[in-house]
């Protein structure tokens, strides 16, 4: 559907439905009824919208900068306030589940997820960056701790298989040799 492009692409920029519905002529429900049609529709509308979030936040951190080069106390106590780790307010509003996704992705090893889940979580107004500092120092010293105990079980390991080996050696070093014929007896 043409009409229904035109809303994804309108979405890009300016992430609320019913203002890109009533810009492109189609009307919410249509809209809604071909995002139920299939995941694939849901997901293209979904990457439309968060498109659309990053680019609106980035346009209004580029507005927020002109008004503090102006001067506006506001702006600059604003920008203070999100940005500065002496003036962040701690904001964390995850709702039990998003919390479970994240220690998830914290105890995954894939740093990509973890950072997919970051990265909407800002968007969408969820965590500071102040949480987001303490997510990644927690997943590094996660990462040293696995680093860590990997090697400590290398170490382990190690220590088994000499300690085995050593009691091969002595076993066999233990074991009587074959008794000599009487004739070789003086």
């Amino acid at each position: 559907m043409k009409s229904v492009v035109s809303v994804l692409e309108t979405l890009k920029t300016m992430p609320t439905i019913s203002f890109a519905c009533k810009k492109n002529g189609v009307a919410r429900a249509t809209f809604y009824r071909w995002v139920a049609r299939s995941p694939k529709n849901k997901n293209l509308a979904d990457d439309a919208i968060r498109q659309g979030i990053y680019y609106m936040n980035d346009f209004a951190e580029s507005q927020t900068f002109a008004l503090i080069n102006d001067k506006n106390l506001n702006a600059i106590i604003f920008w203070l306030k999100h940005n500065h780790p002496k003036y962040i307010e701690n904001r964390l509003a995850l709702s039990p589940e998003d919390q479970q996704k994240l220690i998830k992705a914290i105890n995954s090893t894939k740093q990509l997820k973890l950072s997919e889940l970051v990265i909407d979580w800002i968007a969408q107004g969820k965590i500071s960056k102040f949480f987001v500092n303490t997510i990644t120092s927690i997943k590094d010293k996660l990462n040293v701790e696995r680093i860590q105990n990997r090697r400590d079980e290398d170490e382990d390991n190690l220590r088994e298989i000499i300690k085995k080996g050593r009691q091969l050696i002595e076993t066999q070093e233990n074991l009587p040799t074959t008794p000599q014929s009487p004739k070789a007896l003086p």
